[in-house]
C-alpha cells in the first residue's frame, strides 16, 4: 500500500493524470529482478505491442 501511495504522491507532483498510468507487479516465475518492484508506466497508452501483453493488467504474469 505504501509503495502505490507513494506513486500517487509523485504523480500529483509530477502533474499526472493516474487514469492515465499503469501500475503493477510481475508474478514469479515471470520475473527478471528478483526483488519487489512496482511499474509505474505512464502514458499506458504509449506502449506498443509487446509491452501491452508484457504488463497486461490482471493476467497470469503481472497483477495491478
Amino acid at each position: 500500500d505504501k509503495m502505490v501511495d507513494t506513486v500517487e504522491v509523485i504523480t500529483a507532483q509530477l502533474g499526472l493524470d493516474m487514469a492515465s498510468a499503469l501500475t503493477g507487479f510481475h508474478w514469479p516465475p515471470f520475473v527478471t529482478v528478483h526483488h519487489l518492484h512496482l511499474h509505474v508506466i505512464h502514458p499506458k497508452d504509449n506502449m506498443g505491442f509487446i509491452k501491452r501483453q508484457m504488463f497486461k493488467p490482471d493476467s497470469f504474469w503481472f497483477v495491478g
